[in-house]
Parts: structure tokens; sequence; C-alpha cells
């Protein structure tokens, strides 16, 4: 069972890419890594790891995979309705 994880302040327009660094991409790869799909270190970087493992949520929520993360994607990525990584 998956819980919502309501840590990252979701806002409209919000969109997430490789070269970008922040706060919310540490947040990002936690759940990411929390999740199965995440296996490097949490930095706030958002290089080729992560754009992977977004890749690998997208395609086991049937989202088409780009590596990038758009609103809706992020709202099911920390609802209780996103489903894990396949171990």
């Amino acid at each position: 069972m998956v819980v919502a994880d309501d840590s990252l302040n979701i806002r409209p327009g919000m969109r997430y890419r490789v070269g970008e660094e922040d706060n919310n991409v540490k947040i990002i790869q936690q759940r990411l890594k929390n999740l199965g799909y995440f296996q490097g270190e949490v930095t706030g970087y958002y290089g080729e790891k992560t754009a992977k493992a977004v890749s690998d949520y997208e395609v086991t929520n049937r989202i088409d995979p780009d590596g990038n993360l758009s609103t809706p994607e992020l709202y099911l990525l920390f609802s209780d309705e996103v489903l894990p990584a396949v171990q």
C-alpha cells in the first residue's frame, strides 16, 4: 500500500526536466527512491539517473515516457494512487 506524501508543494505549471537543481528535486528524488524507482544518491540535481527513474515511473503508471515531470505527473507521483516500481 502506498501512502500519499505531501512534502512537495505542487503548484499549477510546475515542470521538472534534466538540468534543473533545487530542493524540490531532492524531494522528488526521495519520493522516487521510496517507491523503488530511483537508486542513486539524493542530490537535488535532475540528471540522467533522475530522468531514467521518472521514465520508469511513467511507464509503470501508463504515462507516455519522456523523463520529464509535469504538474499532473507530480500530483500522481505524490498521491496514494501511484503504482510503485515492480520489484
